[in-house]
């Protein structure tokens, strides 16, 4: 398929051990891939999938032969040598761009709750040592 970028979605689990899905588009050679953040341990709907896509900018790429496309699910270990390792599961799917036009543009409220999401993980694995901003995210992290 011609013209077409990879997205994935992997399940996470959070040093406080709550379950996240995350969305990625795999731009090679690029320092950052879009993304976002599903929370919970449950897996995103297609129609949830496509949504977070258009959001970023990006669309499902259908097969020539199909009216849909569907999502590859490929399983791994954290630990490869390692077979009592969780298993991670992981989707994939092909997408393409979207036009500038059609692009939503991100807010200042989009913007706001990326910014807490990377604060939120840094501080699930331990890299936010202030007492001020741990005890904001914790309080976040419960409404």
């Amino acid at each position: 398929m011609a013209d077409t970028i990879t997205a994935q979605m992997a399940q996470r689990k959070g040093e406080n051990g709550r379950s996240y899905w995350r969305l990625y588009v795999c731009l090679m050679g690029e320092t950052h891939w879009p993304e976002h953040v599903f929370r919970g341990a449950k897996v995103p709907t297609m129609a949830q999938r496509s949504k977070a896509l258009a959001a970023l900018g990006y669309v499902v790429a259908l097969p020539q032969d199909d009216e849909e496309a569907f999502w590859d699910w490929c399983e791994t270990r954290a630990a490869h040598d390692c077979p009592d390792s969780p298993v991670t599961l992981i989707a994939s799917v092909q997408v393409r761009p979207v036009g500038e036009a059609a692009q939503p543009q991100e807010t200042a409220r989009d913007r706001r709750e990326h910014a807490m999401d990377a604060l939120r993980e840094e501080y699930e694995q331990g890299h936010v040592t202030s007492p001020a901003v741990q005890a904001i995210l914790r309080e976040r992290s419960s409404l």
